[in-house]
């Protein structure tokens, strides 16, 4: 918790500076997909929007900019493990957990856009991310594996308060790094492929964290 905090308080002092300093800003809205695979899990599908603004850096040279964004995302997961004691009986069973949690994404980015033909620039661009964990469902499934029919389930909130169920399962605050890449069209279009690492686990008992990836499409005013 304390070094999510600091983090964040980093990201707003870096973006108090860089806005001191830009001289010309472009609001737009985005929407895009996301894939998560964090370790042991299958790969989750998920979508995306929010709105964002970019500043240009032109002490940094041509083309240099920052970017941040206020969005929320879906950072889906899911965990299989075989389990051999009476939690599905008295029989061995496998044990899945999946989970559909939405988070609040906020990055902060500096890159720089090339210009590759009229109307048309790639771009590259790097930070760092803070997430914050809204709402969501996680669905608990324990079947023994000699086919007979005798099944547990639960379901709860991902992120709730009473720590007597799973509602502690996952963590809310969620920090780590973030890269992108794409094209630009007519200076108002963007498509871009991205990977956001987190550094901080959303499952400490597990040692898990999300590591996604991204497809964008954004529309700049």
């Amino acid at each position: 918790m304390k070094k999510t905090f600091l983090f964040l308080l980093l990201l707003l002092a870096l973006f108090s500076g860089i806005s001191a300093t830009a001289q010309q800003f472009k609001f737009g809205v985005e929407t895009g997909a996301t894939l998560n695979r964090p370790p042991y899990s299958d790969l989750k599908a998920g979508v995306s929007f929010g709105a964002k603004v970019e500043m240009t850096l032109p002490q940094l040279g041509k083309g240099w900019y920052a970017e941040t964004a206020v969005g929320l995302r879906q950072q889906r997961w899911n965990y299989r493990r075989l389990v051999t004691t009476a939690v599905v009986g008295a029989k061995p069973g496998l044990s899945v957990r999946e989970s559909d949690p939405c988070y609040l994404y906020v990055p902060l980015r500096i890159g720089r856009k090339f210009d590759l033909a009229t109307n048309v620039r790639l771009y590259a661009k790097a930070g760092a991310y803070f997430g914050y964990g809204l709402f969501g469902k996680t669905r608990h499934t324990s079947q023994p594996i000699d086919g007979s029919e005798r099944m547990f389930f639960t379901e709860t909130k991902v992120f709730g308060d009473s720590e007597a169920s799973l509602a502690r399962y996952q963590e809310q605050q969620e920090w780590g790094t973030s890269l992108q890449m794409g094209v630009e069209l007519c200076r108002r279009f963007q498509i871009g492929l991205g990977y956001d690492h987190a550094f901080s686990d959303f499952q400490k008992m597990l040692e898990l964290n999300n590591r996604l990836y991204t497809l964008s499409v954004s529309y700049l005013f």
